[in-house]
């Protein structure tokens, strides 16, 4: 197990599930960093083929891959690419989990304290970090992506595999200055509808499509939201120039925005927010 979680994955496959087919990053690596689930159309199975590799794979909870037993827990889904088991959403207790029952890389300590992630029916659905270490000879070459970008990434290789193959690869968080720096992740209430159970000793086949009749129950959630956030003008001007390679960009901006009355970008915006104005591009001096 690493110290501290790896928070930066790669922009595709994180694991394998029990099917055979590969787990993605819930994320789609684009200007806003979206759940692929809002924006994709899934299959029944929660799962789509990526349209440059031609590959089927999961990008949210999939029913396909087992259909969890009431009150009983959940058998292994899957394995994550840090080699730690990834379990369905019933614990050993006989509890359906959500994402806020677990911690921030998506995963628990049993009570025979083994630690464990767990797919969930709400987002982001798998593991959001990893608590192992990687294998040098299953690392691969990637850059911190979405959720920590907005959109690209830094073009730093997060992880260096080993010379010596039994050694795991040296990893570390690679995550750009201006992070995080137009939207919030905040967790909002809302009714989340569970995945659906057989009852013991019936026979509900494949994602509920046997003679059994599945249960479903609902439940209250604190869901991982993505929100805009109010940004000074000056910070605007990191994440708009991050994207640009034009020669004095921040200055230009930074400029801009004390504009040419010699305002401080404090004052500016609170202006901003009494709707006075926007930052204005200054005007020459004759």
């Amino acid at each position: 197990m690493r110290s501290e979680p790896l928070k930066c994955l790669p922009n595709g496959a994180i694991g394998i599930a029990t099917s055979g087919s590969l787990i993605y990053t819930p994320y789609l690596h684009e200007e806003g960093c979206p759940y692929a689930a809002e924006k994709y159309t899934l299959d029944a199975c929660g799962g789509v083929v990526d349209p440059v590799t031609s590959t089927y794979h999961y990008r949210s909870y999939s029913p396909c891959v087992q259909t969890p037993v009431c009150g009983e827990q959940s058998p292994l889904y899957g394995v994550a690419l840090d080699g730690i088991p990834i379990y369905g959403p019933i614990d050993e207790y006989g509890r359906q989990l959500v994402q806020s029952d677990l911690d921030e890389c998506g995963g628990k300590y049993d009570s025979w304290g083994r630690y464990r992630y767990h797919v969930t029916v709400d987002p982001p659905y798998y593991p959001t970090c990893f608590k192992g270490e990687i294998r040098s000879d299953v690392s691969g070459v990637f850059t911190c992506t979405c959720p920590f970008t907005n959109p690209g990434g830094t073009g730093e290789a997060v992880c260096e595999a080993s010379t010596d193959d039994s050694e795991p690869a040296v990893c570390s968080d690679k995550i750009p200055e201006i992070r995080n720096m137009t939207y919030k992740w905040e967790r909002e209430w809302r009714e989340v509808e569970l995945a659906a159970c057989c009852p013991p000793g019936q026979d509900c086949g494949v994602n509920c499509e046997g003679p059994g009749e599945c249960v479903r129950e609902r439940r209250l959630a604190k869901v991982w939201t993505r929100t805009e956030k109010e940004v000074s003008c000056w910070e605007r001007c990191y994440v708009d120039c991050a994207a640009k390679e034009e020669c004095n960009c921040k200055r230009k901006c930074k400029r801009a925005c004390l504009g040419n009355n010699g305002y401080s970008d404090r004052k500016k915006r609170e202006s901003e927010r009494d709707g006075e104005g926007k930052c204005k591009k200054p005007k020459r001096r004759i």
